[in-house]
């Protein structure tokens, strides 16, 4: 694979994570997530996380400025000279500028840049991320309906108490959801225009999808 930028769009649960995971593992190409890294402030309490919880808590997105200062600086400190994957980021066709940018300054070139859509339906969002929990100790994650603790608010792993994360409520995928559609439409028309939008249906098994990622980048 030649070198390339990749980045994943699609909603919250989407799945954009996990296939921008098994891409990494397939191509070798580290795999940069926005939310992961927002999470991770946020958890550790920094000044960044406090900074941002608010709005993470919320369903809301961040300042561009900040969310360009958040991905220039991960990936200054990373190998990434043969490419690299990139979710959650950019979310707003505003952000697209600013990728070019960074891009820019990180290759001294434009590599060739490719948007993977992974496309799934308001409904089928709602039930996944509602039925999602997460340990509180050991981070396991278990699903209400495709993977259920062996007890019922309790880790199968640890014995400790699982909880719904505050940003998966359905007030909040609401939010989350009209935020999405707010920004991503005009994201997409304009990737579409430069020629650089994979579309992937986004309900299929997670191999399946995987698979044609690999036929189509």
């Amino acid at each position: 694979m030649r070198k390339k930028a990749v980045i994943f769009l699609g909603p919250p649960g989407s799945g954009k994570g996990t296939q921008a995971h098994l891409l990494s593992e397939e191509t070798g190409m580290p795999h940069i997530s926005m939310g992961e890294i927002l999470r991770q402030e946020k958890e550790n309490n920094t000044e960044l996380g406090r900074a941002i919880k608010d709005k993470l808590d919320q369903g809301e997105l961040i300042s561009d400025d900040l969310a360009r200062e958040v991905i220039y600086k991960k990936i200054s400190r990373m190998d990434i000279q043969n490419g690299f994957i990139l979710d959650g980021f950019p979310r707003r066709k505003s952000q697209l500028s600013d990728l070019d940018n960074i891009l820019q300054d990180a290759f001294s070139f434009l590599p060739k840049t490719e948007a993977v859509y992974i496309r799934v339906g308001d409904e089928e969002v709602k039930r996944r991320l509602s039925g999602r929990r997460i340990c509180d100790n050991c981070g396991a994650n278990y699903h209400t309906e495709f993977n259920p603790p062996k007890k019922e608010g309790v880790c199968d792993e640890c014995g400790s108490k699982i909880h719904q994360r505050e940003d998966d409520t359905r007030e909040t995928i609401a939010k989350r959801l009209h935020k999405f559609h707010e920004y991503n439409n005009s994201l997409v028309r304009e990737l579409e225009q430069r020629g650089q939008l994979i579309i992937i249906d986004g309900e299929k098994d997670i191999q399946e999808i995987h698979q044609e990622i690999i036929d189509k980048i």
